[in-house]
């Protein structure tokens, strides 16, 4: 199995109030409890709040890549 957090969104009048970060902390620790140690998220590099998302919350770029004309950035994290 190959984890992926697939989509997470939080409405405009919402964001900047720790709610991804605390979503995502949640996501991890459900990880953890499962086994898992790593796992991964696709964006659209245009998307650069949400690339500053994953960055800040300790995801690292693996690679750039084209699909269906849309440049993407992969990231991963590792789960301590």
């Amino acid at each position: 199995m190959k984890p992926e957090l697939l989509v997470i969104a939080v409405r405009q009048e919402f964001r900047s109030k720790q709610i991804g970060t605390n979503l995502v902390e949640e996501l991890e620790k459900q990880f953890k409890k499962n086994g898992v140690s790593r796992y991964k998220v696709t964006v659209h590099n245009a998307m650069t709040d949400s690339n500053r998302f994953y960055l800040d919350n300790g995801m690292k770029i693996l690679k750039t890549f084209y699909l269906y004309d849309t440049q993407w950035n992969l990231f991963a994290k590792d789960i301590l």
